[in-house]
């Protein structure tokens, strides 16, 4: 037998479509600011690996990370086209890699990763290319079309491309592992998802090791605390992946990972990316106890929604209790309807204002997530979810596209109704903030005003912290959400100044008037923005007026 080294690189795509990449990398538009953060299944992957094989290199190269760097400085960094970049990417490592593996976990990485890939392929010809990730486990069979690709990865990685390792050290002719898919073993129609490790404590401690660090400290630290979801909703695909059944690590070893990313590294902001975060009352509310006593100096935010069905007063103390300070609600339409027909979410509406009413009266900053535009909503029943909307008194409102995520009972109803062809579809229009096809129920264009107009209506012109005096919350959120992220935003400052002047703080907010002025006069999208909702900024006219004249 022989166990000869084999060099591993995993190469993390932006989730940021190509087209938009291509307009931020040659400065034809900061509209989207780049997102990215710890790729955590590649690091549980990689640390599975470390610890279960000998005679391994495992080096990892995010795109997503390196995007941010360049916006970060973005005025010194000369224009550039997305291959450029990539080969740019490319040509930094000191590495010749025996196995690429490109992670997709989302759709709108497609094009990008395919980019890559390619390059990568043209760069090193002999070394085997293999996707995996949400995206490659559902979309498989037209991924093994692709020249470039070799192999898909299905489902969790750890025990599936181990023993692929395993047998490539080995020198075996041929390297069939179930969850690891080639061209022959699609004709032979051997395309299960690979087997799942039931004790997440098999997995070691992520591989931190392997990033640098502080180069994700200006997002903030990533963890996952459990594997899996147990509802059955039209529109989410995690479950292909991860499965329905409900996995936790314990409570010791979440403790363990906690203590190296804010004791030993020194991160501030810690996201738990759970899928359904809270589950179970017994695994929790110990675990919520054990961390309050840790008195992390952290901020805690769960990005990926609560379940109205799993939360109480007790639950929601217990979350701020260990640090949490920011949380989404998942409702996700406002239609009873909707919620039983077609989404099969089965929200209980009644119950979610319940929980939102205490969530006010607590410490804590609370956004709300809601979609339209599924597959037989009428805008009678889109109307009835803006009606729910407007009737929450939250800090935020996240108001989404029904996007066809592959793997997804959503995806197929498309499909069946001719919206979109899977074998010809533009996956650059797969992200929640843009669809590119029309629904015999709504356009894509009319779908977009609706939900970009209730965006900028509940969160600004009506928000409700504004509406309810509560004028230093609004302040921190329209920071947090909007400014921060988007400076070139108009509304979000120009409702920051009013929020300015109702408490007195008039220089503050004749500065955000000012920058809004400068904002209009140099960049396009602050311009389309004051030209869409001028009417609803009056304040701004005579400070117009004044940039005017010079």
């Amino acid at each position: 037998m022989r166990d000869r080294k084999i060099k591993i690189l995993f190469v993390i795509p932006s989730s940021m479509p190509a087209d938009e990449q291509e307009a931020f990398l040659n400065k034809t538009s900061i509209l989207r600011v780049p997102i990215f953060s710890m790729p955590l299944g590649i690091l549980d992957l990689a640390a599975y690996l470390q610890k279960n094989l000998s005679n391994i290199e495992i080096e990892i190269l995010d795109f997503g990370k390196d995007l941010y760097k360049i916006y970060q400085n973005h005025e010194e960094t000369p224009s550039m086209s997305v291959d450029e970049f990539i080969s740019s990417e490319l040509d930094s490592l000191d590495f010749r890699p025996d196995i690429v593996g490109i992670s997709i976990l989302f759709s709108s990485a497609h094009n990008t990763a395919m980019k890559i890939a390619q390059a990568s392929k043209q760069k090193w010809p002999e070394s085997k290319f293999i996707c995996g990730g949400n995206h490659s486990t559902n979309y498989f069979t037209h991924l093994l079309k692709n020249e470039n690709v070799d192999y898909v990865l299905r489902g969790e990685g750890e025990l599936s491309f181990s023993q692929f390792i395993s047998n490539m050290q080995e020198e075996k002719e041929y390297l069939e592992v179930p969850g690891v898919i080639d061209e022959k073993m699609l004709a032979k129609n051997q395309t299960e998802v690979g087997p799942i490790i039931m004790d997440l404590d098999e997995i070691p401690i992520p591989a931190f090791d392997l990033l640098d660090l502080e180069a994700y400290k200006s997002n903030g630290a990533s963890t996952m605390q459990s594997r899996g979801c147990v509802f059955k909703c039209t529109f989410c695909a995690s479950h292909t992946v991860n499965g329905r059944d409900m996995r936790y690590k314990s409570n010791g070893r979440i403790i363990d990972e906690m203590n190296i990313l804010i004791r030993d590294h020194g991160f501030k902001t810690l996201f738990i990316e759970d899928d359904l975060f809270a589950t179970d009352k017994k695994q929790f509310l110990p675990l919520s106890k054990e961390i309050s006593q840790q008195n992390y100096p952290i901020r805690i935010r769960l990005p990926q929604g609560l379940s109205v069905a799993m939360m109480n007063e007790e639950m929601i103390d217990a979350m701020i209790a260990m640090g949490i300070n920011e949380a989404s609600i998942a409702i996700e339409s406002g239609s009873s309807y909707t919620q039983k027909h077609i989404i099969k979410k089965h929200v209980n509406l009644d119950k979610a204002k319940e929980v939102l009413k205490c969530m006010r009266t607590k410490k804590l900053i609370f956004t709300v997530n809601f979609i339209l535009g599924f597959p037989g909503e009428t805008k009678e029943l889109m109307q009835e979810s803006l009606d729910y909307i407007r009737s929450l008194d939250v800090d935020w409102v996240f108001v989404f596209h029904a996007i066809p995520l592959l793997g997804t009972e959503m995806y197929d109803q498309f499909v069946k109704m001719g919206a979109l062809d899977p074998d010809n579809f533009d996956w650059d229009n797969v992200r929640l903030g843009r669809r590119g096809f029309d629904t015999v129920d709504i356009t894509s264009k009319e779908l977009t005003d609706l939900i970009y107009d209730t965006n900028i209506d509940v969160n600004f012109f009506n928000n409700q912290n504004m509406k309810h005096g509560r004028y230093e919350k609004a302040i921190e959120v329209f920071n947090l959400y909007i400014i921060k992220q988007y400076p070139f935003h108009v509304v979000g400052r120009y409702c920051r100044a009013l929020a300015y002047i109702a408490l007195d703080q008039e220089e503050m907010a004749n500065e955000d008037l000012r920058e809004c002025v400068e904002w209009i006069s140099k960049n396009d999208e602050s311009n389309q923005l004051f030209e869409r909702y001028s009417e609803r900024m009056p304040l701004l006219r005579p400070y117009m007026l004044e940039f005017s004249k010079g």
